[in-house]
């Protein structure tokens, strides 16, 4: 009977899988925060349902703020506020994707209305690379809690 009850358990298991290792992309670092957040989701919700531990929620808690920092990295919205700023100052971004002399490739152009002689362009460059340095903070900031968290705690998320 304990087999059977085993074999039931670990197929539910795999099913319970299914739809993150569908969504799954070896190409793009992204999905392993994906991948990451899972786990961290189902083993959250392990500790809250079935945990032995006397602070079975503490660690529940643990274990989801680590999920929270994943999804942050997954969703990869570091530069979004940045953007939109860019937006209001030089307004609104349009993207021409032009011909090349290799029929190939096309070149992108990426333009702002706004931009109206050389020195805006380099204001506008300046604005972009600090948008960008400001989300390559952010984001480190944020990967660095997660394995903070990780490197503090997770050795004793275990039931």
């Amino acid at each position: 009977m304990g087999t059977i009850r085993h074999f039931f358990g670990r197929l539910a298991h795999i099913i319970k899988w299914l739809p993150v290792l569908w969504s799954d992309f070896d190409w793009d670092y992204a999905f392993m925060w994906r991948l990451l957040a899972a786990k961290f989701g189902f083993m959250s919700d392990y500790f809250r349902l079935h945990g032995n531990l006397e602070n079975a929620e503490e660690v529940a808690d643990q274990i989801e703020e680590a999920r929270g920092w994943c999804l942050f990295l997954f969703e990869d919205k570091y530069e979004d506020a940045g953007f939109d700023e860019i937006e209001r100052k030089w307004g609104e971004t349009t993207f021409e994707w032009l011909p090349t002399d290799n029929s190939e490739f096309k070149e992108l152009r990426i333009s702002h209305p706004n931009v109206e002689t050389a020195s805006d362009e380099l204001l506008l460059r300046a604005d972009e690379r600090r948008v960008l340095e400001e989300a390559e903070m952010a984001r480190t900031r944020d990967r660095d809690r997660l394995f903070d968290l990780i490197s503090d705690y997770g050795d004793a998320w275990w039931d």
